[in-house]
């Protein structure tokens, strides 16, 4: 993705001109809570913020601005931790006559210590400060943080013009229309989903939910190899397929995001003839859900117990 243009990206427009409006009428809150699912650039569009409101912008380009701060993860960690929050507490005390921003991106990933430190550096915010919280999740989020922040969600804006820049940037031989669809719409997870280890990686589901279905993979198997992978991104796939199934019965034309796995396609449709298509659409969305709701739930549990349903109910047959 390094020869992708610079942000903001076109579903970002309108967003981009809100944040220069409230920089320009010295109306910015001390605090915004950038919302949305991935995919969408969430933390470019903030950093190019970042750089548009900070002076010496040398500085920040190599990486050594004094008044910025990006607070992530450890490498190999999943959490922010309330030493990385006190330090950026600490430098925020600091009055000064020019702006200081911080990122802490994904806001969620904050432990329950390091969330409650960041409350006093909300409730007590310095002049020209700046703190942007990058929420993929933002249900995981303290209610007493999101009241202290103003809220900017993203999504899918300007589809058109959305969907001339993928086409720019994808394979000539993936529509584009269905691989944004397969990406929740989301442009920059469509732009992964298009790589060539994840359309590898979509055959291979593919072809073992057609072996699960014709009794030739059993559940346990099914479901082992792949609570390895994102599984969202597995039922996701699943949920799609069966989507462009149900459209394809009713006339509806489908253009396929990879003809290369047209044939399985095909043999996955003769597995499902006759079935209700919906009600197992409806098992495979509720399954996600809980997956996204309950982030403690055992995945492989989970997508087993899903298998299993479809095999015990006779959704698929042989």
């Amino acid at each position: 993705m390094n020869d992708l243009p610079p942000i903001p990206y076109p579903w970002q427009q309108t967003l981009w001109k809100r944040l220069l409006s409230l920089y320009e009428k010295q109306q910015l809150p001390h605090a915004l809570l950038f919302t949305g699912v991935k995919g969408f650039g969430q933390l470019e569009l903030a950093r190019t913020f970042a750089r548009h409101i900070l002076d010496r912008k040398n500085l920040f380009d190599a990486g050594t601005h004094p008044d910025y701060i990006e607070l992530r993860p450890e490498e190999g960690k999943s959490t922010i931790k309330i030493d990385q929050v006190r330090h950026l507490s600490d430098q925020f005390k600091q009055t000064s006559s020019h702006y200081r921003v911080a990122i802490i991106e994904p806001a969620e990933g904050m432990n329950n210590a390091a969330s409650n430190a960041l409350l006093k550096t909300l409730e007590e915010p310095t002049p020209n400060s700046l703190l942007i919280l990058i929420a993929y999740e933002s249900s995981r989020l303290l209610a007493t943080t999101k009241s202290r922040c103003q809220a900017i969600r993203f999504g899918l804006e300007n589809k058109p013009d959305t969907l001339s820049w993928l086409a720019e940037h994808l394979p000539d031989d993936i529509s584009t229309p269905w691989l944004l669809d397969m990406a929740d719409n989301a442009p920059l997870l469509a732009i992964t989903l298009a790589d060539e280890d994840n359309r590898k990686l979509r055959k291979a589901l593919l072809r073992d939910f057609v072996q699960l279905c014709q009794h030739k993979l059993d559940p346990v198997t099914m479901a082992t190899n792949w609570a390895k992978q994102d599984t969202d991104r597995v039922l996701r796939c699943l949920s799609q397929w069966l989507h462009d199934m149900m459209r394809i019965e009713q006339g509806i034309f489908i253009e396929n995001a990879d003809e290369r796995y047209i044939d399985l396609f095909k043999k996955l449709q003769q597995q499902f003839a006759n079935k209700d298509v919906f009600a197992i659409v409806k098992l495979i969305n509720q399954t996600r859900s809980e997956l996204q709701q309950f982030a403690g739930l055992n995945k492989q549990y989970q997508l087993q117990a899903l298998f299993v349903q479809l095999i015990e109910k006779d959704v698929c047959h042989g």
